[in-house]
């Protein structure tokens, strides 16, 4: 794998910010992975005044998506007729007191399946939105159908099969989890994070600041 530089001499003011493409090209099977590389900017005089470390993943005969959900929604025990359609925030949580209890609370995530390829890996990414938790869910399947704008607490699907646990997330963390790539068969996957503690947890919805994603990796044909 070799990098070129858009541009191999450039001019730079004192406190000055500028953005330089980097091309990769690839010759022969390298392995498939990340591959370092190091930048450097270079003076006149020869004096390196700017250095910088990254990678480049090279995917081999796989493509990869992200995706966005199309639909999101979080639904509370508290209010079981509201639906939260348009919230930037998903809540999950067990209740206040005891699990069940009026704060019971689960959030719902649909993904579309337009995929180019046999899928071969997928991870599920939510972004925590502030709140964090010792026990922050469970992510299966929802069982039966439901539309953003619909959905209620009263309405809301079964739980279905387990698919990934969360495990504790800190204040503003990245979580990811995969994702059993046999439940990508369809067109469709529709999730259910379901709370596991009292320990309430709030996501970014698709309306939100940093929206769920779901990484797919597919085989090219």
């Amino acid at each position: 794998i070799t990098l070129s530089a858009g541009a191999t001499a450039v001019r730079l003011e004192p406190n000055g910010r500028l953005r330089i493409p980097l091309v990769a090209a690839v010759a022969g099977q390298p392995a498939v992975g990340e591959h370092p590389y190091r930048l450097r900017l270079v003076g006149r005089d020869g004096a390196a005044v700017l250095e910088r470390t990254g990678k480049v993943e090279y995917l081999g005969r796989r493509g990869r998506v992200v995706l966005n959900p199309v639909e999101d929604a979080s639904v509370s025990r508290r209010y079981p007729a509201q639906n939260r359609a348009s919230a930037t925030e998903l809540i999950v949580d067990g209740g206040n007191q005891k699990m069940g209890d009026s704060d019971h609370a689960l959030a719902y995530l649909k993904f579309r399946l337009a995929l180019a390829g046999k899928p071969v890996a997928a991870r599920l990414r939510l972004y925590n939105a502030g709140n964090p938790s010792g026990s922050a869910g469970r992510v299966c399947l929802a069982e039966g159908p439901w539309s953003e704008t619909g959905i209620t607490y009263a309405n809301r699907p079964r739980v279905g099969r387990e698919l990934a646990t969360l495990g504790a997330v800190a204040e503003r963390q990245m979580v990811e989890r995969p994702i059993p790539v046999e439940y990508l068969a369809g067109s469709e996957l529709s999730l259910v994070i379901e709370p596991t503690s009292t320990d309430g947890v709030d996501y970014f919805s698709r309306e939100g600041q940093k929206p769920p994603e779901l990484i797919v990796e597919y085989e090219l044909p």
